[in-house]
């Protein structure tokens, strides 16, 4: 569940809460995905409780394959929700 969104200038507080608060986490948009976790310049920044897996992203606007398309309909972009492969990358 996100709970607000803050831009970069608000990053402090949002470590200092997260650190006296462990049931949230930052979860940062940056480019064209929504990560579960801290990454450094990102555009928006979003408070949130739950699922903390840092692996954890979603990519807006992904091209969804055939079968893919075929369990959601008629659409040719959709948002998805996928494991980060190969470690730290943002």
């Amino acid at each position: 569940m996100l709970t607000g969104e803050f831009g970069s200038d608000r990053v402090q507080s949002l470590v200092e809460f997260c650190k006296s608060n462990p049931e949230y986490q930052i979860i940062s948009g940056f480019q064209q995905a929504v990560y579960n976790k801290f990454v450094p310049a990102a555009r928006i920044y979003y408070l949130a409780d739950g699922d903390a897996d840092p692996d954890l992203f979603l990519e807006l606007g992904a091209r969804l394959g055939i079968q893919e398309s075929l369990q959601v309909g008629h659409a040719l972009f959709a948002a998805k929700i996928s494991k980060i492969k190969g470690g730290d990358d943002a």
